[in-house]
């Protein structure tokens, strides 16, 4: 997922993402699901510390709402 196809890629998971927080909350796990794959796209594309940065912030979304040892928290 370089170049084009790679900026179309974040470009969609950020928009998929507002639009989960703007219907489902930002605690929602379907948004934390989106909100992570967003992270992965913005790592791939080199844009490392704001795909840390949301990383982070659904963990400890994903803690505090799902618990430790959720799935989706493990994962």
């Amino acid at each position: 997922m370089a170049g084009d196809d790679g900026m179309a890629q974040v470009q969609l998971d950020e928009d998929t993402l507002a639009r989960r927080r703007r219907v489902l909350g930002e605690d929602h796990p379907d948004t934390l699901a989106t909100a992570s794959g967003l992270a992965i796209s913005l790592r791939v594309v080199g844009e490392r510390q704001a795909g840390r940065e949301l990383e982070e912030d659904t963990l400890a979304r994903r803690r505090r709402v799902l618990g430790e040892d959720n799935p989706d928290t493990l994962a």
